[in-house]
């Protein structure tokens, strides 16, 4: 992440820097939904059109909308926000319980009991827990590797040796391409010396 886009976030959300999480949420969802063009379509549907020309469907009734945010996250996304601030409505009532104060004290409520170091536990009578034993498999073991998938068509029919693509043979006297030292040209000169 460049050095130029962090300061330029930390700048767009200094006002809500020091605000919970669901709060500073809501208020870059709200600061992005100035930018949003809203149309009723019906008694709590809205046709909201962003400034990238994108247009999706905010139904406040069932809490969704057609980017889907709000669907996954279940936290207001820029075009429910956009809504629920023209209907001049609370944006925190719009939020799934999970995500409120209240589950979260009701969560961590009840007293987490402190356990004992290992060495103070009861002892019992029963043998400790062993990993599994090695299980040495039946038959020889293999020695070829198995090919990946983008491998597989590069094997010949009987996929024990690689296929020569687009490589030219050099002949290692003459150094010229297309035939190799057993089909040197003059192989009958070389070999009478």
């Amino acid at each position: 992440m460049s050095v130029d886009f962090t300061t330029a976030f930390n700048g767009s959300i200094t006002d809500a820097r020091d605000a919970p999480i669901l709060t500073l949420l809501t208020k870059t969802h709200k600061k992005k939904s100035t930018w949003c063009i809203l149309k009723l379509v019906g008694e709590r549907k809205y046709e909201v059109i962003n400034h990238g020309l994108s247009q999706v469907v905010v139904d406040l009734a069932r809490h969704s909308c057609a980017c889907r945010q709000w669907d996954i996250r279940r936290i207001s996304c820029k075009h429910a926000c956009a809504t629920i601030g023209q209907r001049h409505g609370d944006h925190f009532q719009y939020v799934v319980y999970c995500y409120k104060k209240e589950a979260y004290m009701k969560a961590y409520n009840p007293i987490f009991h402190p356990m004992t170091s290992q060495d103070l536990w009861l002892k019992s009578n029963l043998p400790p827990l062993l990993p599994p034993k090695d299980h040495k498999q039946l038959g020889r073991p293999r020695k070829k590797r198995i090919p990946s998938a983008g491998e597989a068509e590069r094997f010949k029919l009987n996929g024990t040796k690689l296929q020569r693509h687009h490589t030219e043979i050099k002949c290692s006297i003459c150094k010229q391409e297309g035939h190799n030292k057993r089909k040197y040209p003059n192989r009958e000169e070389l070999m009478s010396k």
